[in-house]
């Protein structure tokens, strides 16, 4: 049996006007866009005078129980529900680190994959001079990012990013600073 249907005009909003004009950007002439782009050394001229939209990326530090500091480059991503680390990363800092043990987690991916998390980390992070109590899991991101922001650590830092600056304002009980892409 078909599905019978009926050309039926979309309704007007009143709040909108009827003829909307299309601005034309740079992305009409690329025909294959990344949606989740990682890997940004350093964001170059060209790129800023192109108005590059590029993945925001800073150092962050981890810091042990005995005073070590793990310094690691993150990926800030308030779309992202876990803070975590790159297995390959985490294999190489894990002993300065402590404060980790085994997680039973199970991480669905953006393609709807489940990864087990191989540990979970608890402890002290320093942003741009800010220090908060946070966590991390473990998993492979196959090569994406070292380490991964996501919005439970931006809630602990009271994070407001501001895009049009390309910056983020970050807090804690007694300071703020400004952290810069």
């Amino acid at each position: 049996m078909e599905a019978s249907h009926k050309d039926i005009d979309p309704p007007i909003c009143p709040k909108l006007p009827h003829i909307v004009t299309r601005v034309p950007t740079a992305l009409d002439t690329i025909n294959t866009i990344d949606l989740y782009l990682v890997g940004h050394v350093a964001v170059t001229k060209e790129q800023l005078e192109a108005k590059e939209t590029v993945p925001f990326i800073h150092q962050i530090t981890l810091n042990g129980p005995k005073g070590e500091a793990v310094r690691v480059h993150a990926l800030f991503d308030d779309g992202a529900m876990v803070a975590a680390m790159c297995t390959s990363v985490f294999d190489k800092v894990k002993h300065h680190l402590g404060n980790w043990s085994p997680s039973e987690k199970k991480l669905r991916m953006a393609n709807g994959s489940i990864v087990n998390s191989d540990a979970k980390w608890l402890g002290i992070i320093e942003v741009g001079g800010v220090w908060v109590k946070g966590e991390f899991e473990v998993f492979n991101s196959g090569g994406g990012w070292a380490f991964l922001f996501g919005k439970p650590l931006l809630q602990s830092c009271k994070a407001k990013h501001d895009y049009k600056t390309d910056s983020i304002r970050i807090s804690d009980d007694s300071q703020s600073a400004t952290i810069y892409n």
